[in-house]
């Protein structure tokens, strides 16, 4: 027994060390590639049969709920699967060799799906975890045998039948069984469907059944699966069982024709939603993965995504207001912006500061620079509380410096942080003389170099702090410098001048580099507000790094210009730099 043990555990880190992850815009996996969750992705058969290669033979668990599978049937032979989990998906019916496909199963849940009959040969199998609630089971007397097989198994919930309280043996009908033959058909209605799309038909009986296709003989089997539909299959499909037959009419549509969008999978900030091929002219629903935005929180419709496939053969207007945020927080801050929009942004300072940084995701950051942005325009143009404003934008700015930037490389949030540097040198630029911010990740403020020359200095304490001095006065404060900031006087400047300069020192370089190895520098960011005849500003960094450079600004131009010519490095002392 413990040698067969070894084994299986060989078997599992083979596969492991051999086979990858499925698509990240489908699934993630655990380390050693045995739990498998694909939850929430609105897949469909034909997701399914594309992922089938990619899922690991080291599978243990494999979780695919919240989706719109239908079946199944195509799912690969997975030796070591043990945790199967199909629940919330549109499954209406269950493969007659399920637990002979998967040996190994231990667990089967499948709640909540469109589930009417439970194959016979489920009979055979016994000890195993099973959940099959919320599911509109046919009770006839077909399906009696249930009531001895879940006193073998562990039922994980209690069951309905056709929406009874409980599920008990009078439930089952059986008295004058013939009169009560039926014969059930899925889909029910005629098909509109593509040139290579999959495509299953079931059918269900208490008699044995066989299909036929344009009134001939097609097949025995309840079940069709045609993985690649062909415009052959267009037609008439017919169930036949003793008595009764049901039909439904299939029109292929030829791909290669104009009249249609194509399939497009899309991951926001609400959810990952797959709009499958739609002809022209059409608008496609799709339920919000998450459930509904704040202000839809209290209907009784049910919240609903919307893109529309234009007559020319493109998606247009996305509609996804009626959805809620992926994440916990974005949400409460949707929550925060529906419940009362004064003194907004101390309110989610508020929030986010019981928050711990690891919390927070990349969908969050970019929605909290996204309404930073519309609070300064709104109080720009209102011309009000602009001090109390900016301290806020600079505290929530401060907050997201803090945040452990995993995503840092990624182009939308580059973009982000651009934009969020622009808005706190805008706010900078309208503050008073006297404004001045200090913070854990910046400081800001306006200073006048007044005369003699100035000399400032930026400690390295966990507050940021610019300490300002008289030039050749001493320094008193024996501790580490992150930079100084020298003025000194130019001979054509009287006696009655000064130099005005706007600052901004960040303790590392993250809104201005995706680069991580540089990520850790200071960057001091200045704007003479002065004339043309300023002191020449000597700034001299102390740090690991003996790279630097100065990007300089020209109105004329949309893009920082780098001059690392301009910065002189001291050899004898390589930790400083001066430019």
């Amino acid at each position: 027994m413990l040698f067969l043990y070894f084994v299986s555990i060989f078997y599992v880190i083979k596969y492991s060390l051999s086979e990858q992850c499925p698509s990240s815009n489908f699934c993630i996996c655990s380390s050693d590639l045995t739990i498998i969750t694909c939850t929430n992705r609105k897949l469909t058969d034909e997701n399914l049969i594309n992922l089938n290669n990619q899922f690991p033979k080291s599978t243990i668990i494999l979780n695919l709920s919240s989706n719109s599978l239908t079946s199944i049937n195509s799912l690969i032979n997975l030796n070591n699967l043990q945790i199967l989990d199909l629940s919330y998906n549109k499954i209406f019916y269950l493969p007659s060799n399920l637990f002979t496909k998967y040996s190994q199963l231990l667990s089967l849940y499948i709640s909540n799906n469109l589930i009417k009959t439970i194959p016979k040969t489920y009979n055979e199998i016994s000890n195993i975890n099973f959940d099959i609630s919320n599911n509109p089971l046919n009770c006839t007397c077909s399906l009696k045998w249930l009531i001895k097989w879940f006193q073998t198994i562990k039922l994980l919930n209690k069951i309905n039948c056709q929406k009874s309280k409980q599920l008990n043996e009078n439930d089952f009908f059986c008295l004058n069984q013939k009169k009560k033959d039926f014969l059930l058909i899925t889909p029910e209605q005629s098909q509109i469907v593509y040139q290579n799309d999959p495509f299953i038909l079931n059918c269900s009986s208490n008699t044995k059944i066989f299909w036929t296709f344009n009134e001939n003989f097609y097949s025995n089997n309840s079940t069709i699966f045609i993985p690649y539909l062909k415009l052959n299959h267009s037609g008439l499909w017919t169930c036949h069982s003793l008595n009764l037959n049901r039909s439904v009419s299939l029109h292929v549509l030829n791909i290669q024709t104009n009249h249609f969008c194509q399939s497009l999978q899309m991951d926001t900030s609400k959810g990952h939603f797959y709009w499958p091929r739609t002809l022209t002219g059409q608008i496609v629903q799709l339920k919000c993965p998450f459930g509904s935005a704040a202000w839809l929180i209290n209907s009784y419709d049910d919240s609903k995504a919307y893109y529309t496939c234009s007559f020319n053969r493109q998606w247009i207007d996305l509609d996804l207001s009626q959805c809620a945020f992926r994440t916990n927080i974005s949400r409460e801050f949707d929550r925060l912006l529906l419940k009362n929009s004064t003194n907004l942004l101390t309110k989610l300072l508020t929030y986010i500061s019981k928050i711990d940084f690891n919390e927070f995701k990349f969908d969050d950051i970019i929605f909290l620079i996204d309404v930073i942005d519309d609070e300064k325009d709104k109080y720009i143009y209102m011309k009000k509380n602009f001090e109390e404003i900016s301290m806020l934008i600079y505290r929530l700015t401060d907050f997201i410096l803090q945040i452990n930037l995993n995503f840092i490389h990624i182009n939308e949030y580059q973009l982000a942080l651009n934009r969020l540097r622009s808005i706190i040198e805008d706010l900078l630029n309208l503050t008073n003389y006297s404004w001045v911010y200090v913070g854990k990740q910046l400081t800001a403020m306006t200073l006048e170099s007044p005369l003699p020359p100035t000399i400032c200095y930026i400690p390295n304490r966990s507050l940021l702090t610019i300490i300002c001095g008289i030039l050749n006065r001493q320094y008193k404060r024996h501790e580490p410098r992150l930079a100084t900031i020298q003025f000194p006087l130019k001979s054509n400047i009287t006696t009655n001048q000064s130099s005005i300069f706007r600052i901004i020192f960040y303790r590392k370089s993250t809104l201005f580099t995706s680069d991580i190895q540089i990520n850790n520098n200071p960057v001091i960011y200045m704007q003479p507000i002065t004339s043309a005849n300023v002191s020449t500003v000597t700034v001299t960094f102390y740090g690991q790094s003996n790279l630097a450079s100065i990007g300089i600004w020209n109105s004329d131009e949309t893009s920082w210009e780098m001059k690392s010519s301009i910065c002189q490095i001291n050899r004898q002392n390589i930790d400083l730099i001066s430019t």
